[in-house]
């Protein structure tokens, strides 16, 4: 494919999908992480379905709504911005290491890190 090999040449792009990637990756680490998490803290295996099923309703609807507000903007400070809260947000799902009776930060957490 001529267009994809020119495509793959753009710095700018490879760095923006390279980018994207990455907090991909991190997104999804963190809704699995999280879901074994509650499984464990609680020992109901069907909370930690619900975390999973939580962060994936929240992406899609948060998807939905963001995407003219983030259409109009640069991507590059709005991406920083939200991966490093993301970042503490990650962070903190060590409370409910700490104290198990926060195992409700973990819903609160994922439900934050999935509209994000």
């Amino acid at each position: 494919m001529v267009f994809r090999s020119q495509l793959y040449r753009n710095r700018g792009f490879v760095q923006l999908l390279l980018a994207h990637l990455i907090s991909r990756w991190g997104d999804n680490f963190t809704l699995i992480l999280a879901s074994f998490l509650m499984a464990h803290l609680t020992g109901d295996p069907l909370k930690g379905g619900v975390i999973f099923a939580l962060g994936i309703v929240a992406e899609i609807f948060a998807e939905i709504l963001a995407g003219s507000y983030v259409e109009h903007r640069p991507l590059r400070p709005i991406m920083i911005r939200f991966d490093l809260y993301r970042a503490g947000l990650g962070l903190s799902l060590l409370f409910p290491l700490l104290f198990p009776s926060w195992s409700w930060w973990i819903l609160v957490v994922i439900f934050v890190n999935s509209v994000m």
